[in-house]
């Protein structure tokens, strides 16, 4: 991140952090990137061109000489990620409206996760 650029909105950060991961396949093997990415709702499909695009977009980012093309990167990986998680029309499969179809990560089915106990 430059000094003047905004980060990533918050709800985009996990997408791009595991699109950052999957550049590195020797720490998170393929096999285990596409688990992962099945955990959203819904399953972000790793050979899809919309991940291909988040991909391309945060090699567009390290790419950038100054604080323009930092600029310009960084609303192309928003970009990328916003038509990776909700589509490019904005409406999910079942024609549901993007703003009421949040993506959301869920646990793989067979791990165990700490029950919380602050209720």
């Amino acid at each position: 991140m430059t000094p003047h650029s905004r980060p990533v909105p918050i709800a985009l950060r996990p997408v791009v952090f595991l699109a950052r991961m999957a550049a590195l396949p020797e720490i998170t093997p393929p096999e285990e990137m596409a688990r992962i990415l099945a955990t959203f709702t819904p399953p972000i499909d790793p050979a899809s061109p919309q991940w291909a695009a988040l991909r391309a977009a945060l090699d567009h980012y390290d790419a950038a000489q100054d604080q323009a093309g930092f600029d310009e990167a960084r609303r192309r990986v928003i970009i990328a990620a916003v038509i990776l998680l909700v589509g490019p029309t904005g409406h999910g499969a079942t024609d549901t409206p993007a703003r009421y179809r949040l993506p959301a990560q869920r646990t793989p089915p067979g791990e165990n996760t700490p029950q919380d106990d602050r209720r």
